[in-house]
């Protein structure tokens, strides 16, 4: 007897189990979206650094920034004919008979179109002073600070005491009448930085009001041209550097596909035609010839071997 051998089946995975078979190796709806999600993540970090990447370099202002100011005053008197409306504003004269105080003010701003972090401190003072040569501080507001590019003092200065000061003054030097003014001067200190420029300044611009005994009277600056105006808003222009900030391009400049081809079969159909070097000239096209006999058993051009020709021949 033949004993025949059983042939074993082999097993088959089940696709329903987890982990085994052709079933672990199809990714999971789950997996798909844990994988988008560190792609989408990668990409956006890439596109932040690219936002981000930029060059700084600092090029030098003739005017990075300026220093300017406001003077002004105003008072109140009894109505009458020199002042109807009982007031008086920036630029009347001051009749010191009719007013005992005088209200005055300064305001200051640092002009920049750059980026700033400025503080410091301003005060305001009246100095009085004649040509003999003595002088008189009266401070009108005291010293106080501020952190940004704007700032404003204000105080009253008292035209009683003024007159009695210069009244005393002549009788103790019993010098002739000389001319007397009385110089409005804020003191502005400031510290920080604008743009790439540190900032340590002072500005302490005047306004002058000259006095005939009678009456206070603004007068343009010692250095201004003939006819011009009290300086009543000053300006100093600061040089300075600035930081300028310049983008960097990131990543490769790729040509479109569409133009490329255009480019080369623009600059195709503008080379020459190819022509061959005369050594290497094909030559005209061969021209088919029927055979013809030059001698028994032979034919020119014929394709059939000459041993056939013997052959026949015999």
């Amino acid at each position: 007897m033949v004993h025949r051998k059983r042939r074993r089946r082999l097993a088959l995975p089940d696709p329903s189990a987890r982990g085994t078979g052709v079933g672990a190796a199809v990714p999971t709806g789950s997996a798909l979206a844990v994988a988008g999600g560190v792609a989408l993540v990668l990409f956006g970090c890439l596109a932040v650094a690219a936002f981000a990447a930029n060059e700084s370099t600092t090029r030098t202002v003739p005017a990075l920034y300026a220093h300017e100011g406001a003077f002004s005053y105003r008072a109140q008197a009894e109505p009458g004919p020199v002042y109807p409306t009982g007031s008086l504003t920036t630029g009347a004269p001051v009749f010191t008979r009719l007013v005992d105080t005088l209200g005055v003010a300064f305001r200051y701003r640092l002009a920049t179109e750059a980026p700033e972090d400025v503080h410091g401190t301003i005060r305001l003072d009246a100095v009085v002073s004649d040509t003999t040569g003595w002088k008189r501080t009266f401070p009108v507001s005291p010293r106080h600070t501020f952190s940004g590019p704007t700032a404003r003092t204000a105080g009253t200065f008292d035209v009683r005491a003024f007159e009695d000061l210069v009244t005393t003054a002549r009788q103790q030097t019993a010098a002739p009448f000389a001319s007397v003014s009385v110089e409005l001067r804020p003191v502005v200190e400031l510290s920080g930085s604008v743009g790439a420029t540190p900032v340590d300044a002072s500005f302490d611009p005047a306004l002058t009001l000259s006095y005939d005994n009678t009456t206070l009277r603004p007068i343009p600056a010692p250095d201004a041209e003939a006819g011009a105006a009290p300086p009543y808003e000053p300006r100093v222009e600061v040089s300075g550097e600035e930081v300028v900030t310049t983008p960097l391009a990131l990543g490769c400049r790729c040509r479109s596909p569409t133009r490329g081809r255009f480019r080369h079969s623009e600059s195709a159909s503008r080379s020459p035609p190819f022509s061959w070097p005369a050594r290497f000239s094909p030559g005209p096209p061969a021209v088919a010839a029927w055979p013809s006999a030059s001698r028994a058993g032979t034919a020119t051009g014929s394709c059939r071997p000459a041993r056939s020709s013997r052959r026949s021949a015999g």
